[in-house]
C-alpha cells in the first residue's frame, strides 16, 4: 500500500473514534490551582450561559490546562465518563508551575495542614506553634505540603499566614550569647526540647532564618543536628566589620576568649597600649592575638578602649609644655620617642579624645607616636586672614618669644596675618627673597582705629578689693557644684517637697512652648514647694508627668524630673551663716534668714558648736559669696580682656548700612539699623554695645518681651483664659496697651515678665522703636551719664570711683561673660572704632 493511502486511512480512523486535536490545545500548559469563587463551575462551553457540568467548593484543588485569555480547559467525570469543560480564569488561582521548596516555622497554635485550600476542608494534620515545616510555594495564600496519613504520603495545604518562611538564601553569621544560658532548641519555640545551652558571652555561629529565629547546627552524641536560637538571645556581630585602631583605657585591658569578662583571658595590655581590632557588637570588639605562636580570635569590651578617628584630620599646632613629648603609646608612662621645646610647631593627626597621633623619625625610620592633647594647642583648620597694626611687633620662628626672631616691625606698620591659636597669629614673611612662616604673639598687634587711655584711681588694688567686700556683697558661681554646710543647732528638720536643680523655671502652664512668657519664678536646688497633684503636660525626656504646685500662694507647674518629694529639709531657726566646710572658721558662702528651707544632702561631722559636732551638708544654689582671692583676680585689670575696658559712651562711628547685615534675620530687630543709630546719637551710647545688649536680652530678636505683650491700665500683664500671655491684638481687651522691652530692663530673675512689662509701661515703650531709643536712654542715665561715669563693662561692675556701690551686677565674672558677644560683633564690623579706658591703681 502506498504511503498516501496509509495516511488517508489513519485520518479516517481518527475521525471514526471521535478524537481531533483542537488548534488551541497544541502546546497547552497543565496547571494545578485552587478554586477562589464560592462555587467554581465547569461549563460545557466557554460561556457562563452554557450547561454547568460540575461545581467545586471554594478551596478545592483543581487540575486544568491553558486554553484562552479568559478560560481554562478541564476534564471532569460525569457518571464515570470523562467530559471536557471550561473554567473561568477569575474563579481559580494557579499554583506555582515551578514551585520552590521552603522551610519555615509555624506561628499559630496549632498550625493545620488542610486537605484543600480552605479552612473548611478536612484537617489532615496539626503542628505545635514553633514546629519547623517543609513545604512548597503554591498560591498567594497557600503553601503545599506533603504529610503522612496512615503511612501514606498525601498532599495538603497550609495557610501562608500560619507560617513564617525562613531565608531561602541564608547568611552565615557570628554573634554573642546575651542570655545566661543561651539555648539552642529543637524547634522554633522555647517550649521544645533543648538541644544545647551556652554561657552568656559565648561566640556562636548560625544562619539567618526568620524574623525571630536563627538556625544553628549543633553536635548531639557526635551527630550534627539542626536547632534554632531565639534572636533576642544573641547579638549578631558586624557582617562587614571595620578595622579599627584605638587605645587601651583600663589597667589592664584584657582580650577574652569569649564575649564575657568571666571567660578565660587570652592576653592583657597596659593602659595606653595601641590596639588593632574589628567592629563586632554593641559592647564588643573582635581582636586577633598570638597564643603560643598561633593566631586566635578574642574579644575586647568596648568600654575598655577608645577608638581612634577612622578618617583622621591632619592638624598643625603649637607645643604648650616644656618639653612636649611624643610617646610610643597612649600613656605618659610609655617610652618617649621624641621631645620638643615649648612653642614648637607640630604636625599630627586627630586620634582620640585625649590623644593625637604623630609620626617621628627614629634612627632614620618613621615611627608612629602619640601626643597628649593637653600638651598642644591646635591651630585653626580654616584660618581667617586678618589685618592689624604693629605695636611694635616681632615675628618669631616658633610660637615662643624665646625662638629666633625672623623679622620686626615698627609701631603703626600695617600687618597681614592669619588666625592660628588663642595666643598666636601665623604670618608669612620674606627674608632674602624667600618666604618663611612665622608667628606673632597676639598681644603685639592692634586692630585698626584703636585708641587707648589710662585712668588712675586713688586706691591700691587691695584697698579696692576690701571696699568691694565690705560694701558690694560680691557673688560668684565658681563654687556652684560644691556643697555647703550648716550646723545642726541652727535648724529644725522637716519633710518637704523640694526643687532639684538650679535655675528651675516655675511656669503658669505644664509646657515650655510659651518660652519665658510662661515663667513666673526661677528657683534653685532645695527651694521648698507644695505638690498639689500630678498633671499631664509636655513630654520632657520621654516623660509627660508634671506637678501642679503651690509656691508663694500661686498655682504653678514644674516637670516631675525637677522635684524631689517628701525629702528631708532643714528650716533655719535664726539668721545663719552657711559655710564652705563643716567648721565655723571656713568661708561663709551665704547668710540665710530665719525660716528659710534648704535641702539636706547628708549629715556630717564637723567642728563642735556648744559641744555638738553634727553638721548638715546642704544645697543652696549656684550663687555664693566670693572669696577675697576671687574678687582680687576679677578686679585686677591685668587679668582681664581689654574689651572689658571698651568705652561704651559715644558712637563707634558706624552707619545704618554697617548695622543692617548684622541685624538681618534677627527677628523683630531686623530692619532697626536706623533706630539703633538714632538711639546711639540721642543717648551717647556705643551702638555696637546696644546691639550686643539687645541680642543677649531678646534671644536675637525672638523673645516674647521683644515682640510685645499686652498690659492693663496699671501695667500688669494680661493673660487669656488658659493662662497664656496676650500678644495679639485680636485677643487684647479694650483699653489694653502693647509694650516692648528690648534690653531686658527690670526683667528680674524672680519674675522677669511682670517686672520688664511694668517698666516698659511706665516708660511708655509702646513700639519697638520707642523701646530701643528709650532703653538706650535709660542705660545712659543709669550708668554712662552719671556722677560715676560707668562707661565700660569694668566700671559698670566695679565702679572704681566709689567701690562696692552702684553696681550693675553682683557677679564678679559679669564683665568677662559679656565680652565674647561684643567682640564677635566688632569682628563683623571692620569700620567700628575702638576706644579703651584702662584702669590703674596706686
Amino acid at each position: 500500500m502506498s504511503k498516501l493511502k496509509l495516511n488517508i486511512v489513519f485520518v479516517i480512523t481518527l475521525l471514526l473514534i471521535g478524537f481531533i486535536f483542537p488548534t488551541n490545545t497544541l502546546g497547552a500548559t497543565t496547571y494545578y490551582g485552587v478554586s477562589i469563587a464560592e462555587q467554581t463551575i465547569v461549563y460545557a462551553n466557554t460561556s457562563s450561559s452554557s450547561e454547568k457540568l460540575k461545581s467545586y467548593d471554594k478551596g478545592s484543588i483543581l487540575k486544568y490546562q491553558s486554553y484562552s485569555d479568559d478560560w481554562y480547559k478541564a476534564t471532569v467525570y460525569i457518571n464515570g465518563k470523562p467530559h471536557t469543560g471550561y473554567i473561568q480564569k477569575k474563579d481559580v488561582e494557579n499554583g506555582d508551575v515551578n514551585p520552590s521548596t521552603l522551610h519555615g516555622v509555624t506561628t499559630e497554635a496549632p498550625t493545620t495542614v488542610y486537605s484543600k485550600g480552605s479552612t473548611d476542608s478536612n484537617k489532615l494534620k496539626s503542628y505545635d506553634k514553633g514546629s519547623i515545616l517543609k513545604y512548597e510555594s503554591f498560591t498567594s495564600e497557600w503553601y503545599k505540603a506533603s504529610v503522612y496519613i496512615n503511612g501514606s504520603l498525601k498532599d495538603g495545604y497550609i495557610q501562608k499566614k500560619d507560617v513564617e518562611t525562613g531565608d531561602v538564601n541564608p547568611s552565615t553569621l557570628y554573634g554573642v550569647a546575651t542570655e545566661a544560658p543561651t539555648t539552642v532548641y529543637s524547634k522554633g519555640s522555647t517550649y521544645t526540647n533543648k538541644l544545647k545551652s551556652y554561657d552568656k558571652g559565648s561566640i556562636l555561629k548560625y544562619e539567618s532564618f526568620t524574623s525571630e529565629l536563627y538556625k544553628a547546627s549543633v553536635y548531639i552524641n557526635g551527630s550534627l543536628k539542626d536547632g534554632y536560637i531565639q534572636k533576642k538571645d544573641v547579638e549578631t556581630g558586624d557582617t562587614n566589620p571595620s578595622t579599627l585602631y584605638g587605645v587601651a583605657t583600663e589597667a589592664p585591658t584584657t582580650v577574652y576568649s569569649k564575649g564575657s569578662t568571666y571567660s578565660s583571658k587570652l592576653k592583657s595590655y597596659d593602659k595606653g597600649s595601641i590596639l588593632k581590632y574589628e567592629s563586632f557588637t554593641s559592647e564588643l570588639y573582635k581582636a586577633s592575638v598570638y597564643i603560643n605562636g598561633s593566631l586566635k580570635d578574642g574579644y575586647i569590651q568596648k568600654k575598655d578602649v577608645e577608638t581612634g578617628d577612622t578618617n583622621p584630620s591632619t592638624l598643625y599646632g603649637v607645643a604648650t609644655e616644656a618639653p612636649t613629648t611624643v610617646y610610643s603609646k597612649g600613656s605618659t608612662y610609655s617610652s618617649k620617642l621624641k621631645s620638643y621645646d615649648k612653642g614648637s610647631i607640630l604636625k599630627y593627626e586627630s586620634f582620640t579624645s585625649e590623644l593625637y597621633k604623630a609620626s617621628v623619625y627614629i634612627n632614620g625610620s618613621l615611627k608612629d607616636g602619640y601626643i597628649q592633647k593637653r600638651d598642644v594647642e591646635t591651630g585653626d583648620t580654616n584660618p581667617d586672614t586678618l589685618y592689624g597694626y604693629a605695636k611694635p611687633t616681632t615675628i618669631y620662628s616658633k610660637a615662643s618669644t624665646y625662638s629666633n626672631k625672623l623679622k620686626s616691625y615698627s609701631r603703626g606698620e600695617k600687618l597681614k596675618y592669619q588666625s592660628f591659636t588663642s595666643e598666636w597669629y601665623k604670618a608669612t614673611v620674606y627674608i632674602n627673597g624667600k618666604t618663611h612662616t612665622g608667628y606673632i604673639t597676639k598681644s603685639d598687634v592692634s586692630q585698626e582705629k584703636e585708641t587707648s587711655t589710662t585712668t588712675t584711681y586713688n586706691h591700691t588694688l587691695d584697698e579696692f578689693v576690701t571696699a568691694q567686700l565690705n560694701k558690694g556683697g560680691p557673688q560668684t558661681d565658681k563654687y556652684r557644684n560644691n556643697p555647703a554646710y550648716v550646723h545642726s543647732s541652727l535648724v529644725n528638720i522637716e519633710t518637704s517637697d523640694a526643687i532639684s536643680g538650679d535655675g528651675v523655671r516655675l511656669r503658669t502652664e505644664p509646657n515650655t512652648s510659651g518660652g519665658d512668657a510662661t515663667v513666673e519664678y526661677k528657683v534653685n536646688t532645695g527651694t521648698a514647694i507644695e505638690v498639689v497633684k500630678e498633671v499631664e503636660g509636655e513630654s520632657i525626656g520621654g516623660d509627660t508627668k508634671w506637678y501642679e504646685i503651690k509656691y508663694k500662694d500661686a498655682t504653678l507647674y514644674v516637670h516631675s524630673s525637677l522635684v524631689v518629694k517628701e525629702t528631708k529639709a532643714a528650716k533655719l531657726t535664726t539668721t545663719s551663716n552657711i559655710r564652705e566646710e563643716a567648721n565655723t572658721s571656713s568661708h561663709i558662702y551665704a547668710k540665710l534668714s530665719s525660716g528659710t528651707e534648704v535641702g539636706i544632702l547628708s549629715e556630717v561631722t564637723g567642728s563642735a558648736v556648744s559641744g555638738d559636732t553634727k553638721w548638715y551638708k546642704i544645697g543652696i544654689g549656684p550663687w555664693r559669696n566670693a572669696k577675697r582671692n576671687d574678687v582680687k583676680y576679677y578686679a585686677n585689670p591685668s587679668n582681664q580682656d581689654e574689651f572689658q575696658f571698651l568705652v561704651l559712651s559715644g558712637s563707634a562711628g558706624l552707619s545704618a548700612n554697617d548695622l543692617k547685615p548684622v541685624l538681618a534675620n534677627k527677628g523683630i530687630l531686623d530692619g532697626t539699623a536706623e533706630t539703633f543709630i538714632s538711639a546711639s546719637n540721642n543717648s551717647n551710647v556705643n551702638e555696637v554695645y546696644l546691639v550686643a545688649h539687645a541680642f543677649l536680652e531678646t534671644g536675637n530678636g525672638g523673645s516674647t518681651l521683644a515682640n510685645g505683650i499686652y498690659v492693663d491700665q496699671n501695667g500688669n500683664v494680661l493673660r487669656d483664659s488658659n493662662g497664656n500671655l496676650i500678644t495679639k491684638s485680636s485677643s487684647a481687651p479694650s483699653g489694653s496697651t502693647k509694650v516692648y522691652n528690648m534690653f531686658g530692663i527690670a526683667a528680674y530673675d524672680s519674675n522677669p515678665i511682670n517686672g520688664a512689662t511694668k517698666k516698659a509701661f511706665q516708660e511708655g515703650w509702646t513700639t519697638k522703636e520707642k523701646a530701643i531709643i528709650g532703653g538706650a536712654k535709660w542705660i545712659s542715665n543709669k550708668y554712662m551719664d552719671n556722677k560715676y561715669n560707668q562707661n565700660t563693662l569694668y566700671k559698670m561692675k566695679w565702679n572704681p570711683i566709689s567701690p562696692g556701690t552702684h553696681q550693675y551686677a553682683t557677679d564678679i565674672g559679669w564683665p568677662s561673660k559679656q565680652v565674647a558677644r561684643i567682640k564677635s560683633l566688632y569682628d563683623m564690623l571692620p569700620n567700628a572704632t575702638l576706644n579703651f579706658d584702662i584702669p590703674k591703681f596706686k
